[in-house]
């Protein structure tokens, strides 16, 4: 998402990163690949599992991992877009998310 930060706020979009990993972990993370977002630790799985993004048997160093998912809500909490994926290699491009912002205004 980060390549397209810019125009998803131009479009009147935030964009947040929420994973399993601890506070430390995400923030170094952000650091490293120089965010410009937000990540939320998540270690307890309660908002993975209400957006149903437990990925089911595939736990990594002994912990459950969300799979991608990318949500767009409105200002009174309705999930107007989301694309989910079983695989973590296919992401959703930042266009897509510009092109649904977009078509929402």
């Amino acid at each position: 998402m980060q390549s397209g930060i810019d125009e998803i706020h131009a479009s009147g979009g935030e964009v947040l990163a929420i994973s399993v990993d601890t506070v430390e972990e995400i923030a170094n993370l952000v650091k490293q690949m120089g965010l410009d977002f937000p990540g939320l630790s998540d270690p307890e799985l309660k908002a993975i599992d209400a957006y149903d993004l437990r990925h089911e048997n595939a736990v990594v160093q002994g912990k459950d991992v969300a799979r991608p998912g990318v949500f767009i809500i409105d200002g009174e909490g309705i999930i107007r877009w989301r694309d989910l994926t079983e695989n973590y290699r296919v992401r959703v491009r930042p266009q897509q998310v510009i092109e649904q912002l977009q078509s929402l205004e």
